[in-house]
């Protein structure tokens, strides 16, 4: 039989992560009276992976909903750039590949003057990944110029077959196939559990 193969690329998981983790940023605004409410979005989420650590970096966007100082109605957009860390419970491959997803809990804002101080429960979770390459079957074609000869001219072949051993191993050897065997021995599963006699069937 002829095989193909190529490599492609993988991902292999390092760690998974879920915290809580708590914000508060002081800032300064203007033409805003009085503050009655705030609700904040993150974007441009950025994990970097070190060896016991896992550092973010992230725009928090906040909007701030009142009345300016002629008392009329009016939204305040403000982005702050913010930066946290989480200690991570196993060691990490410094460079691996973090994917995340943050999203506030709760937010709390106080107005002070001209100076808003803001105060935001974030919920981060996601994983952390190595990259690796491993190669896999792309296709198979059997050469039909050289077929298998069947060892024995009979209908079953009594096998002692190993606990552990694959149904898939024992078809290939006897030139069978592994639902046959299944089919003959009401096996439930693909590995034999323990020792045991098992019937090949031979099929044409």
């Amino acid at each position: 039989a002829a095989l193909r193969s190529k490599a492609v690329r993988t991902e292999k998981l390092l760690s998974l992560f879920s915290d809580t983790v708590s914000l508060k940023e002081t800032f300064e605004v203007q033409n805003l009276q009085e503050l009655c409410d705030v609700w904040c979005t993150v974007s441009n989420l950025i994990g970097t992976a070190e060896c016991d650590s896992i550092g973010f970096t992230a725009d928090l966007n906040a909007v701030l909903i009142g009345f300016d100082n002629e008392n009329l109605p009016c939204a305040v957009e403000k982005t702050i750039p913010i930066e946290f860390r989480f200690a991570s419970e196993t060691p990490l491959e410094p460079g691996a590949m973090v994917i995340a997803h943050a999203e506030p809990c709760s937010a709390e804002a106080s107005l002070n003057g001209d100076s808003v101080e803001l105060r935001v429960s974030l919920y981060v979770c996601g994983r952390v990944c190595a990259e690796a390459r491993t190669r896999v079957l792309t296709d198979i074609s059997a050469d039909d110029s050289r077929p298998k000869e069947k060892t024995a001219n009979c209908a079953l072949t009594i096998y002692y077959a190993d606990g552990g051993e694959q149904v898939w191993d024992i078809a290939k050897r006897y030139n069978t196939s592994v639902s046959a065997i299944m089919e003959e021995n009401n096996l439930d599963g693909d590995t034999i559990r323990e020792r045991e006699m098992i019937l090949i069937p031979i099929v044409e």
